[in-house]
């Protein structure tokens, strides 16, 4: 809640302090539109808080469309308007998606998926179905953010093309790379309903981005769907990750259970499920989901082999990052991909600073003393770190007990270890 009502702020830029000698300046740029979850989805000690914090959020919403209209930002004010039901999901409070009053409009009761399309494009800034805007989205991208399955059937009546890809990035939704589809919109913000009318209007359930956008937003419901669809649990993206690492990156456990339950325990192998453990300790992942990969097989003492060769997608990736360390930009990811060659989970995680993680994998017998081509072992890297004292009694005297009593708290929910001083 306190990191979206940041974001919705005039002022978003923070830093983030990482350790005593590692601090990060995260961008001004807006992008709760990569949030899986919004704060209502999250586990509440109390309940009856979600009472009190849904319309403070509403009015943070609305505060910040205000604000992006006076700024004529039409793309931000887009995305932030029919997102609105994603991040207010779990909250008893309605969206407002009428900011600007349509005198001529009059309720149609004979049609009201024709009323709802009139009233989305108006509140839009749209003139018709078939608009591209600076964004390079069409209406039926947009739709896709709100999920309302009147308003998706309205725009497919209308003509609107299912398979339409946006043309640009699109960095006020947090989105990375061009050719997305509607379809691909709605499965990574769980809006199945919407989803399925695309389907049954031909949107591909083949796209280049379909599951691994499910997987991404932690849907397993939309991975059921695509692959009942005939999308292959075993797909891989242009870099090579296995729909399972993808969840695993985002600490997707729902996503990746409903993977994991559609693939032969054969290709579902120890070395897969130690890449996608490794690679859910140096992005998203967290201890519940660790516990998991190693439940079913995966090694917490794989070291990650040479660098790929440069003519694949990762490779040129990891190459890119490692060039950018070496030039002083020291990130996380940054510091991964330079000690990429014999890292271990354990590394990524006191890393990226995943410390119920690192606690699960030396609750697991992760061995301290492996070393990365660099010759750096776990204890170099929390030298870098402010480590807490359960992960510093095990690095620095060996000493596993406090990591194991952490690792029996940890729960489903991907949420944080917290110690009491």
């Amino acid at each position: 809640m306190e990191r979206l009502c940041r974001e919705l702020s005039e002022e978003a830029a923070c830093i983030v302090i990482q350790s005593q000698t590692q601090l990060t300046v995260v961008s001004s740029v807006m992008h709760y539109g990569s949030m899986a979850r919004g704060p209502g989805e999250c586990n509440f000690t109390l309940e009856s808080d979600k009472s009190k914090l849904g319309p403070v959020l509403q009015k943070a919403l609305h505060e910040k469309l205000l604000m992006l209209l006076r700024a004529r930002d039409l793309g931000g004010y887009r995305v932030l308007l029919n997102l609105q039901p994603v991040l207010l999901r779990g909250f008893m409070v309605q969206p407002n998606y009428c900011l600007f009053q349509d005198e001529a409009a009059e309720p149609s009761s004979s049609d009201p998926a024709s009323h709802a399309v009139a009233e989305f494009l108006f509140q839009n800034g749209f003139e018709s179905v078939s608009d591209i805007d600076g964004s390079g989205w069409s209406p039926l991208h947009y739709a896709a953010l709100r999920g309302e399955p009147l308003l998706i059937q309205g725009l497919l009546e209308q003509r609107a093309d299912p398979g339409c890809k946006t043309r640009k990035a699109n960095p006020n939704h947090g989105t990375t790379v061009a050719g997305v589809e509607a379809l691909d919109i709605c499965l990574s913000h769980r809006n199945n309903e919407a989803g399925r009318l695309l389907m049954l209007a031909k949107a591909s359930p083949h796209s280049r981005w379909g599951l691994a956008s499910a997987c991404m937003g932690d849907n397993a419901e939309g991975v059921r769907m695509l692959c009942e669809a005939g999308c292959s649990p075993l797909a891989r993206d242009r870099f090579g990750n296995s729909m399972t690492s993808i969840a695993c990156m985002f600490g997707s456990l729902a996503a990746f259970e409903e993977l994991a339950a559609r693939i032969d325990s054969e290709a579902l192998d120890p070395l897969t499920l130690s890449c996608a453990l490794d690679d859910s300790m140096i992005l998203r992942g967290h201890g519940a989901l660790a516990q998991r990969l190693i439940e079913l097989r995966a090694d917490v003492n794989a070291q990650r082999q040479a660098v790929p060769p440069l003519s694949s997608g990762l490779g040129m990736a990891v190459s890119i990052m490692s060039l950018l360390h070496r030039l002083g930009k020291v990130t996380p990811l940054t510091a991964s991909c330079f000690h990429w060659e014999g890292r271990t989970p354990l590394m990524s995680a006191i890393m990226s600073g995943q410390h119920d993680g690192a606690a699960v994998l030396i609750a697991a017998r992760a061995q301290l003393d492996l070393r990365t081509a660099r010759g750096w072992t776990a204890l170099d890297f929390a030298r870098e770190q402010s480590l807490p004292a359960f992960l510093l009694q095990a690095l620095l005297k060996e000493d596993r007990e406090p990591c194991e009593l952490v690792a029996s708290l940890v729960d489903g929910s991907g949420g944080y270890v917290q110690e009491y001083l």
